[in-house]
């Protein structure tokens, strides 16, 4: 299941940027390497897409759910 990195507009706290990871480590690195705060462990969630989304660090492809809707 993958896990998400949101970015923040830190004046009005809206989501404007997410990032998708495939593993918790994956998270942890990328916030690593871009001096990110990590925030924690947000995983788990399901991705719903038609189309391959890659990691946001390994670019794996991540486990997605196809759009049926």
């Amino acid at each position: 299941m993958s896990h998400i990195h949101d970015i923040d507009d830190l004046e009005t706290g809206d989501i404007i940027d997410r990032h998708w990871f495939c593993s918790d480590t994956c998270h942890r690195s990328w916030c690593r390497e871009a001096s990110a705060n990590y925030g924690g462990w947000n995983g788990c969630h399901e991705l719903v897409s038609d189309t391959p989304v890659p990691c946001h660090q390994c670019g794996e492809a991540l486990n997605v759910v196809p759009d049926i809707g």
